[in-house]
């Protein structure tokens, strides 16, 4: 069956139009479909975002006293081994003075 090309025309413009109202179909009722509780989908990155800040500041909140004492126990390791290296530098070098004497 040979068409002719003003079928092919009708055929591509009839394919096209259906293509679109899917599109437009899928894109507009994607904003209306409700959860069963009466929210929209389109408030639920809002909600989300709500529910992730409350649970990070609870979370900081209980978590603070212990990663404060945490980070000055490790600074107060840290200044002592530092202090430590020093006084072991310092031996190193009365030592070397000791022997040349």
């Amino acid at each position: 069956m040979k068409k002719t090309a003003e079928q092919e025309v009708q055929l591509k413009l009839a394919i096209r139009d259906v293509v679109a109202r899917s599109r437009n179909h899928c894109h507009s009722t994607f904003h209306r479909k409700a959860l069963p509780d009466g929210l929209q989908y389109r408030y639920m990155g809002l909600i989300l975002g709500a529910i992730i800040a409350i649970l990070s500041f609870f979370l900081g909140a209980v978590f603070r006293p212990y990663l404060t004492g945490y980070a000055t126990k490790k600074g107060e390791n840290l200044a002592t081994h530092e202090d430590i290296d020093k006084l072991v530098d310092q031996i190193k070098a009365v030592t070397e003075a000791t022997k040349k004497i």
